[in-house]
């Protein structure tokens, strides 16, 4: 009889072993809580037609975890490796129109906007709104921001943006200047 407790004992004392290394395992496993709401990812990639050089290429501005009002900036330089003037031009193509009314794209140089709009409407090309001279190097400042819900245009206050996605080529054109 003695024996049979014994049995008895060992069997609670495994069960209760057991069920304390599922719950030690489930809590190790679990994923860590960051604190902050799951934000929009929009990457920008330069991608100069052959009269230019950009850097940084790929990618030249990463935006995680954005929020509506959040921006994030990042320098893009142009270089003219032509042996004349030239006239500068911009459009972005997004992946996905998800955000094209959310994002907004701003390119300034020396402090002076030289394009801006939403997504949606920076799929067109600008009119030209750049002049490199012959081998000149200008920095320009890039700027990506999530508009808040009240600045969203068509999109009312309940535009989600948690979660989503979007690679946004911004091409770069350019057309040599009469002299």
């Amino acid at each position: 009889m003695a024996s049979a407790s014994r049995i008895d004992s060992a069997r609670w004392a495994g069960l209760l072993a057991g069920l304390g290394l599922v719950v030690a395992a489930f809590v190790a496993w679990q994923m860590p809580a960051s604190g902050h709401a799951l934000g929009a990812d929009v990457t920008i990639i330069a991608t100069p037609h052959g009269e230019l050089v950009a850097a940084p290429l790929s990618p030249t501005l990463a935006a995680r975890g954005l929020t509506p009002g959040d921006a994030r900036h990042h320098s893009l330089t142009l270089t003219n490796i032509t042996g004349v003037p030239l006239s500068v031009r911009f459009r972005a193509l997004p992946s996905n129109s998800d955000l094209d009314r959310m994002v907004e794209l701003t390119l300034s140089d020396n402090g002076r906007t030289v394009a801006a709009g939403t997504l949606a409407s920076l799929r067109q090309w600008t009119a030209p709104v750049l002049r490199l001279p012959v081998r000149a190097v200008r920095r320009l400042m890039l700027t990506v921001r999530l508009l808040k819900p009240s600045e969203q245009a068509g999109m009312g206050a309940r535009a989600q943006t948690a979660g989503m996605v979007v690679e946004v080529p911004l091409e770069i054109s350019a057309a040599g200047e009469k002299p």
